[in-house]
């Protein structure tokens, strides 16, 4: 199979289980100017996105339903928007806000660099995001994806190396047609990893 089994989380060392209940904990007081934050940003720049249907990829539509391609917008900037970690208190992510993204989903809108704006497997890769975001929902997405940062950082976190598997197969032209299949499947598998660390709420 083209798909590859995602192993099991190893046990975590004394000080990564204590950076993650830091880390939780950052993130259960302050997800609120966080959800805020990204809903502020989403409604700056309804009146510049573009549903993903309008797009003249040719080969994303196999992979990915239509019902989501007219539901997920995108938009074009010089640089996409990256939370302020910092400032909304979660310095433990901080690192991340100063990565040089090329593109960025918060719920179903996509930023992405205008010099990436012709890049079809980028798109196809933030489109795995709002399928996450589907799935999850708002707060498990954050907390699944911040969780993810703090235990294994940016590109190997599980939420952003699944959306990296199929952007490496879809380029090298080995895409499932089932991938959003494979896509629930393994969203589902990773907050069934990430839930035992939350604790009560």
């Amino acid at each position: 199979m083209v798909y590859s089994i995602i192993s099991r989380s190893p046990p975590l060392r004394k000080e990564d289980s204590l950076k993650i209940e830091l880390v939780i904990g950052q993130f259960r007081e302050f997800l609120p100017s966080l959800v805020e934050w990204i809903a502020r940003t989403i409604t700056a720049h309804e009146e510049q996105a573009k549903s993903f249907a309008s797009l003249r990829f040719p080969n994303i539509p196999r992979y990915v339903p239509r019902d989501l391609l007219e539901r997920a917008r995108v938009v074009y900037l010089p640089a996409v928007p990256q939370p302020p970690m910092l400032s909304l208190g979660i310095p433990q992510l901080a690192d991340f806000t100063k990565m040089a993204l090329d593109g960025i989903t918060f719920r179903d809108m996509v930023f992405v660099k205008l010099r990436k704006s012709n890049s079809e497997d980028l798109h196809l890769h933030e489109l795995v995001h709002v399928a996450q975001w589907d799935l999850l929902g708002v707060e498990r997405f954050l907390l699944a994806y911040g969780i993810g940062l703090a235990q294994k950082g940016y590109r190997s976190s599980p939420l952003e190396e699944m959306a990296y598997m199929y952007q490496a197969q879809f380029t090298r032209g080995i895409l499932r047609a089932d991938m959003m299949d494979d896509v629930r499947m393994r969203t589902n598998r990773v907050w069934t990893e990430v839930s035992p660390l939350l604790g009560p709420s």
